[in-house]
């Protein structure tokens, strides 16, 4: 039975749109702290409401997995250099948990995650217009470092948007008026994600657009590899020529990605003090430093003080995996990562092929932006992985049955 959108969802979709789009530029950014004052709120009366503060274990059990994760970076919080349990990174982990905990009580349906797509869909659409309208869309500078702050994390919240429009365009959207509404935020998406020049989110857009196009099926459940093998290519082509070509363009973003594929091919020695040269540097130091406290680590958010000491630079290792393993060790990184295991062989496991492309290109592309940033305790990440789980579980529980 389909479930009808209530004012829950409405909280939901307000939240999903002031992280979007509360930047100050037209929108105060105080709008996002009053939207998770409203989710916690809401999520709250729900539970009065309809559970009665009676928990289903089976309703939280993605929540469950990320609250292990917490708990075990606050018992690394206690012997970190810090040694404190609330500074800006644990506020960070508290805050995406609490986010996750009201997702997980009032996201119950199939119809309520696709709303959860459209809502970035259509927040990352509003933010276009925004930037394009108060004339912060093109500028000498990267794409978000004003606004956002980083251009970074604001690539990171439009490469979310991108994988879930995206998806709705191949394998969603039916109707051939919002298939084309879809494909034209795609583009928004993508041109957001190129200004922002952050290489390793631009990788990982089009690892998982190949994987999403080259696992499509037609009418007649045919795939047409050749052919799209060469609309890919065409297509990698052509916005490599842009890159290049466009003064702009090769400014903010077309050196950067020339710069890393010389790199890939040998063709360019990276220059030392560069920023490649110092990311490589600072995960090195990390894994390094991991060896010496394998299944512990040293300490939750502790390796920019180790950082500092050896290099004199208090930043964090600029990698996932490294940032990990030297702050909470193998017990925080097999615990987290864990949950990717799980959806992948969830996905591997289910007959239903969309569902099963959006886990797997979902994740690899994650995996492949997390080799270039540091997103553990980031809602943003957070809600995408839930997205996937309850996908997963849907289809596992015969819950919804798409084609």
């Amino acid at each position: 039975m389909r479930k009808r959108l209530d004012i829950y969802s409405f909280i939901v979709i307000f939240y999903i749109a002031m992280t979007l789009i509360a930047n100050d530029l037209l929108i105060p950014s105080r709008l996002c702290t009053i939207a998770i004052g409203l989710l916690v709120l809401g999520t709250a009366l729900h539970l009065i409401q309809k559970d009665k503060f009676i928990l289903k274990k089976n309703k939280y059990n993605f929540f469950c997995w990320y609250l292990l994760f917490v708990g075990i970076s606050v018992v690394a919080m206690l012997y970190s250099p810090d040694k404190s349990i609330l500074n800006d990174s644990s506020y960070l982990l508290y805050t995406t948990s609490i986010i996750l905990f009201c997702f997980c009580t009032l996201i119950d349906s199939y119809e309520k995650i696709i709303m959860v797509m459209k809502s970035y869909e259509w927040g990352s659409a509003i933010l276009f217009a925004i930037l394009f309208f108060t004339n912060n869309l093109i500028s000498d500078e990267r794409l978000g470092s004003s606004f956002a702050g980083n251009s970074n994390t604001f690539a990171l919240f439009m490469m979310v948007a991108f994988f879930f429009t995206s998806w709705q365009f191949l394998y969603y959207e039916k109707d051939r008026l919002n298939k084309g509404i879809a494909g034209i935020i795609m583009i928004m998406n993508i041109v957001t994600v190129l200004l922002s020049g952050a290489r390793k989110i631009i990788v990982a857009c089009m690892i998982y657009a190949i994987i999403l196009y080259l696992s499509k099926k037609d009418k007649m459940g045919r795939r047409h590899t050749i052919r799209n093998i060469v609309i890919i290519c065409f297509a990698i082509m052509l916005v490599w020529q842009l890159m290049m070509k466009i003064p702009l363009l090769y400014e903010i973003v077309g050196n950067r990605m020339e710069s890393l594929v010389n790199q890939l091919l040998g063709k360019a020695v990276v220059i030392e003090g560069s920023s490649s040269y110092l990311r490589d540097e600072y995960r090195k130091l990390a894994f390094l430093g991991w060896l010496e406290s394998p299944i512990w680590g040293h300490g939750y958010d502790s390796f920019h003080f180790y950082n500092s000491i050896v290099t004199g630079h208090n930043a964090y290792s600029h990698n996932n995996f490294t940032e990990l393993l030297y702050n909470v060790g193998l017990i925080g990184f097999i615990t987290y990562y864990f949950e990717y295991y799980q959806m992948v062989k969830l996905s591997i496991k289910s007959k239903v092929l969309p569902v099963k492309v959006l886990t797997i290109a979902g994740i690899v592309g994650i995996l492949v932006s997390e080799y270039g940033q540091v997103d553990y305790n980031l809602s943003i990440i957070a809600i995408f992985l839930f997205v996937l789980y309850k996908l997963n579980i849907f289809v596992r529980d015969n819950k919804i049955n798409i084609v």
